[in-house]
């Protein structure tokens, strides 16, 4: 979970202050289930004040269900959270507010616009609901909808409007009652490629300017790593890894985040373990048919010969040249003879698929024209992740 941040000293610089924000949302042990399944196994995370979290994973990990327990549209069975020092649940003292008692606002993955509305109205209903008085609600309407860039559609009918449009509206009518922390169920998985770019940066302006705590629920690894400072990857309603994005990615905690994170991961057996300096060490394995490649172990717990272990590597950090077929200067890389099954064109890169030691990895490398048919594939050794072959943190949490 997102490390608890320590009350400062009294006399400290304004960086300092900035960086050591209070905790503003915490969540401890909590439990969901649903009938037999349990869906949150005992989540814990907590959000500084206008920082913004990530909650990823494939579906079914629980990130949403986490999501509607903090909003209130859903009740655990254990656990406790709090906003802004607030208790809103707490299983032990009985404690569960109502959505609209929590001061938040949510934008959820359908756009949820009334038809029959237009966009001002959508806009301002929960002000309405609020008895915020007419002149005051329209002019906090129309502030929003100006930061937004939909004054001029005030008094359409948002059905009207785009995709994109549309999505405005939503988020919108989440910030128009000013909450200090605003919940995202998915919010972009609607629009096409080129809006979802758009939107992530106006998103993250939006958010700057405004300095609300969000929270953001998707599967989509490069919006997380876009929008959010720290990053809670899940996996069967338990957290697998959390971290700022470029550690977690960089650094995959287990494989089945290095899996999820896109990497070729390879099972085998440790052949030898050496010191590499650093707090690594480095590691041989055997994989496939035949083949020994070496990478770096980072952890803690002992690694020895003949223990199961698989080596991570990123997609583009497998190279491809030509086949080999004369002794000549080499660098320190791996080399492998391969065969090219098939190749993509993804635009700036193509995505290759290799079969090396009967075993299928994935290479993105520059646009460049590969035959199918024999290739050498490369690995630098410090590009190669060694970890042991353990249970997940979802499997372990399982088995206990």
């Amino acid at each position: 979970m997102v490390a608890e941040v320590l009350e400062p000293p009294v006399q400290r610089t304004a960086a300092a202050a900035q960086t050591q924000a209070a905790t503003y949302v915490r969540v401890r042990g909590l439990v969901k289930r649903f009938g037999n399944y349990t869906a949150l196994g005992g989540v814990g995370i907590e959000v500084a004040e206008g920082d913004t979290l990530a909650l990823l994973g494939p579906s079914g990990c629980g990130k949403t269900t986490t999501l509607r327990c903090i909003a209130g549209l859903e009740t655990p069975d254990e656990g406790s959270i709090e906003i802004g020092g607030l208790p809103v649940f707490d299983s032990a003292r009985r404690i569960d507010l109502m959505p609209e008692q929590r001061e938040l606002g949510i934008v959820f993955q359908s756009y949820a616009v009334w038809p029959h509305m237009t966009v001002a109205e959508n806009v301002g209903f929960p002000l309405k609901v609020r008895r915020m008085p007419k002149a005051e609600a329209a002019s906090q309407t129309d502030e929003v909808l100006e930061l937004v860039g939909l004054l001029p559609w005030r008094d359409s009918s948002a059905m009207l409007l785009s995709g994109g449009q549309q999505q405005r509206v939503a988020l919108a009518r989440a910030l128009v009652h000013k909450p200090r922390l605003v919940l995202f169920d998915e919010p972009m998985s609607n629009l096409d490629a080129q809006l979802r770019e758009q939107m992530r940066i106006e998103l993250k302006l939006l958010q700057q300017r405004l300095n609300f705590t969000a929270i953001f629920v998707t599967h989509d690894q490069t919006e997380a790593f876009a929008l959010a400072r720290h990053v809670v990857v899940m996996n069967r309603g338990h957290i697998e890894a959390e971290g700022e994005p470029r550690g977690i990615f960089r650094r995959p905690a287990t494989a089945f985040v290095a899996r999820f994170f896109g990497y070729n991961v390879l099972p085998g057996k440790v052949q030898t373990v050496t010191d590499a300096g650093g707090g690594a060490h480095a590691v041989d394995i055997a994989v496939g048919d035949g083949l020994r490649l070496g990478g770096l172990y980072y952890g803690t717990a002992p690694l020895r010969a003949g223990a199961p272990a698989v080596l991570c590597v990123r997609k583009e950090q497998v190279g491809l040249t030509a086949p080999e077929t004369a002794a000549g200067p080499r660098d320190s890389r791996q080399r492998v003879p391969a065969m090219l099954r098939a190749s993509s064109f993804q635009g700036l890169h193509d995505e290759h698929v290799v079969i090396a030691g009967g075993i299928e990895l994935r290479a993105i490398q520059p646009a460049l024209e590969f035959e199918e048919g024999p290739v050498t594939m490369t690995l630098a050794r410090e590009d190669c992740l060694i970890m042991p072959d353990a249970l997940s943190v979802a499997d372990q949490k399982d088995i206990a």
